[in-house]
């Protein structure tokens, strides 16, 4: 079975894992013996693939990723989310049954990684584009003519300190833009 995944040269994600799991291998390679085996681990690469493209999207990215450099930075939490699913085939360590500390380690770094994507533009500058125009993030609001009326009536609210056509050229007529409370100030 093959995987697919995040990866800059073909075979490095299963060599990966393989490397960060080799307690859990047969001979530092997963195969058919091994608990998990090889085809599961494949699994388990794909499916990270899948959650990172889900967060991708979620963030702006047009997916797949193709910038080698992103690409860099994706295999790695590529193998982090595959080396999560290998640690939780084996939840329990010790004698007294605590919990996978070595879950707990790939899990932070995986989570810190997800992180990045969402809350910077660390991908684009690695060379990952945007698919969402910057338009996207443009929120325009504002109060009704009624809420504003009732704003500038209300003795308790604060009134603007600057008023409509503030800093217009008195050459221009207004055309009716006025405050609402015909203030002549």
């Amino acid at each position: 079975m093959a995987y697919t995944g995040y990866e800059v040269t073909a075979s490095d994600l299963l060599s990966s894992v393989q490397f960060h799991c080799r307690h859990l291998t047969t001979g530092g390679n997963f195969d058919g013996q091994s608990i998990p085996t090889k085809v599961q681990v494949e699994k388990w690469i794909t499916e990270t693939y899948y959650d990172l493209n889900a967060h991708l999207a979620a963030a702006g990215y047009a997916i797949p990723v193709t910038d080698t450099e992103a690409k860099g930075f994706l295999e790695r939490l590529n193998v982090y989310g595959t080396v999560l699913q290998v640690e939780l085939s084996h939840p329990i360590t010790g004698r007294r049954g605590e919990e996978n500390d070595r879950y707990k380690t790939y899990r932070d770094q995986y989570m810190e990684g997800l992180k990045i994507i969402e809350t910077t533009d660390a991908l684009s500058a690695l060379g990952a584009s945007k698919a969402t125009s910057l338009s996207a993030y443009v929120e325009v609001g504002g109060r009704s003519h009624d809420r504003k009326q009732d704003l500038y009536t209300n003795a308790d609210a604060v009134q603007s300190r600057f008023i409509r056509d503030f800093g217009r050229d008195p050459r221009v007529t207004s055309g009716g833009l006025h405050r609402l409370d015909n203030d002549t100030r």
